[in-house]
Protein backbone atom coordinates (compact mmCIF):
# COMPACT_ATOMS: atom_id res chain seq x y z
CA UNK A 1 0.00 0.00 0.00
CA UNK A 2 1.37 3.40 -0.93
CA UNK A 3 1.41 6.20 1.58
CA UNK A 4 -0.47 9.31 0.52
CA UNK A 5 -0.88 12.42 2.59
CA UNK A 6 -4.51 13.52 2.52
CA UNK A 7 -4.34 15.37 5.85
CA UNK A 8 -4.20 19.00 4.76
CA UNK A 9 -6.38 18.68 1.64
CA UNK A 10 -9.00 16.78 3.64
CA UNK A 11 -9.02 19.38 6.41
CA UNK A 12 -9.32 22.19 3.87
CA UNK A 13 -12.09 20.30 2.07
CA UNK A 14 -13.97 19.91 5.37
CA UNK A 15 -13.80 23.65 5.96
CA UNK A 16 -14.86 24.42 2.39
CA UNK A 17 -17.74 21.97 2.75
CA UNK A 18 -19.04 23.66 5.88
CA UNK A 19 -18.80 27.20 4.50
CA UNK A 20 -20.18 26.38 1.04
CA UNK A 21 -23.05 24.30 2.44
CA UNK A 22 -24.19 26.98 4.87
CA UNK A 23 -23.86 29.72 2.25
CA UNK A 24 -25.72 27.64 -0.33
CA UNK A 25 -28.59 26.88 2.00
CA UNK A 26 -28.86 30.49 3.14
CA UNK A 27 -28.88 31.80 -0.42
CA UNK A 28 -31.53 29.34 -1.55
CA UNK A 29 -33.76 29.71 1.52
CA UNK A 30 -33.82 33.51 1.40
CA UNK A 31 -37.27 33.80 -0.23
CA UNK A 32 -40.41 34.11 1.89
CA UNK A 33 -43.10 33.56 -0.74
CA UNK A 34 -46.28 31.72 0.18
CA UNK A 35 -48.46 32.05 -2.92
CA UNK A 36 -47.72 31.46 -6.59
CA UNK A 37 -47.89 35.17 -7.33
CA UNK A 38 -45.29 35.91 -4.65
CA UNK A 39 -42.97 33.24 -6.12
CA UNK A 40 -43.37 34.72 -9.60
CA UNK A 41 -42.65 38.21 -8.27
CA UNK A 42 -39.66 36.95 -6.27
CA UNK A 43 -38.06 35.07 -9.17
CA UNK A 44 -38.83 37.84 -11.69
CA UNK A 45 -36.11 39.89 -10.01
CA UNK A 46 -32.71 39.08 -11.52
CA UNK A 47 -30.98 39.62 -8.18
CA UNK A 48 -33.08 36.89 -6.57
CA UNK A 49 -32.41 34.59 -9.52
CA UNK A 50 -28.67 35.17 -9.10
CA UNK A 51 -28.83 34.41 -5.36
CA UNK A 52 -30.64 31.16 -6.03
CA UNK A 53 -28.20 30.06 -8.76
CA UNK A 54 -25.23 30.94 -6.52
CA UNK A 55 -26.85 28.94 -3.73
CA UNK A 56 -27.13 25.88 -5.95
CA UNK A 57 -23.51 26.26 -7.06
CA UNK A 58 -22.54 26.50 -3.40
CA UNK A 59 -24.28 23.19 -2.75
CA UNK A 60 -22.47 21.57 -5.69
CA UNK A 61 -19.11 22.83 -4.42
CA UNK A 62 -19.95 21.58 -0.93
CA UNK A 63 -20.82 18.12 -2.27
CA UNK A 64 -17.49 17.86 -4.08
CA UNK A 65 -15.63 19.10 -1.00
CA UNK A 66 -17.47 16.55 1.14
CA UNK A 67 -16.34 13.70 -1.12
CA UNK A 68 -12.72 14.90 -0.87
CA UNK A 69 -13.09 15.14 2.92
CA UNK A 70 -14.49 11.60 3.20
CA UNK A 71 -11.69 10.22 1.02
CA UNK A 72 -9.15 11.90 3.30
CA UNK A 73 -10.78 10.52 6.44
CA UNK A 74 -10.87 7.05 4.91
CA UNK A 75 -7.18 7.28 3.99
CA UNK A 76 -6.31 8.28 7.56
CA UNK A 77 -8.38 5.45 9.00
CA UNK A 78 -6.74 2.93 6.68
CA UNK A 79 -3.29 4.26 7.60
CA UNK A 80 -4.11 3.91 11.30
CA UNK A 81 -5.47 0.37 11.03
CA UNK A 82 -3.20 -2.56 11.83
CA UNK A 83 -1.35 -4.14 8.91
CA UNK A 84 -3.29 -6.90 7.20
CA UNK A 85 -6.67 -5.85 8.57
CA UNK A 86 -9.49 -4.68 6.37
CA UNK A 87 -12.01 -2.09 7.50
CA UNK A 88 -15.59 -3.20 7.97
CA UNK A 89 -18.03 -2.07 5.29
CA UNK A 90 -20.26 0.82 6.21
CA UNK A 91 -23.33 -1.42 6.05
CA UNK A 92 -21.96 -4.05 8.47
CA UNK A 93 -24.18 -4.70 11.49
CA UNK A 94 -22.74 -3.69 14.84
Amino acid sequence: MTSTNFGKPAALAGLIFAVAFVAGVLFIASGDAETNEEYVRYFSDSGNQLKTVLGFYGLVVSAIAFVVFVVGVRARLLAASPAGSTPAPASAPA
